[in-house]
């Protein structure tokens, strides 16, 4: 029963010391959250103004960032309690772009004045021109045709195909190839998608 008491009586001065312990304020902690993942609103607008963003070379990607306050609330925020967005909607030219990004939380205890630092304070973004080209669609047909039967013309309901990207990528494409395959001895017309 005395245990049982002690132990009470610690944990009721451990949390009053929590809560009151700094002038009658809670006592305030700092803690980092590490590698928080940037999500980017308006990428799939970019390619209306002929832009596209490259996210393997000079983009970040995630954040960090150092928060302070009250044990209780420092205590319970995590990763997934934190968002961090970049709007590209006011991108409207290649080369490497600085935005700044919002911070928000789903935790109703998160406020903006908690924030110490964050790591980066902007965020870098690569946009590159986006090209296009045409190229032909060419069909493979694999397979056979039953014993008595004859093939008519291939007919493809799409001959072009618009490949999208960048430049150096797309340049070295001559033509994109599908394969149809009719199966062993058909005889029948066959359709696939």
């Amino acid at each position: 029963v005395y245990l049982l008491l002690a132990i009470l009586v610690a944990i009721s001065i451990w949390v009053f010391e929590d809560e009151f312990g700094d002038n009658g304020n809670p006592r305030e902690t700092e803690t980092t959250i590490t590698d928080i993942p940037i999500t980017y609103i308006g990428e799939e607008n970019l390619a209306d103004r002929g832009l596209m963003m490259l996210v393997e070379e000079d983009t970040d990607t995630t954040l960090d960032l150092t928060i302070s306050g009250a044990r209780r609330q420092v205590s319970f925020l995590g990763r997934d309690d934190l968002r961090v967005t970049v709007n590209l909607n006011s991108v409207d030219r290649a080369g490497i772009q600085s935005l700044t990004p919002t911070i928000t939380s789903t935790d109703r205890h998160f406020s903006r004045d908690m924030v110490v630092s964050q790591s980066p304070s902007i965020a870098t973004v690569n946009i590159k021109e986006l090209n296009s080209k045409a190229v032909e669609i060419r069909c493979e047909l694999v397979g056979n045709l039953a014993e008595g039967c004859s093939a008519g013309e291939l007919v493809l309901s799409q001959t072009m195909l618009e490949l999208r990207g960048q430049a150096e990528d797309i340049a070295p494409v001559a033509y994109a190839k599908v394969t149809l395959d009719i199966g062993e001895n058909a005889n029948e017309t066959v359709t696939r998608k």
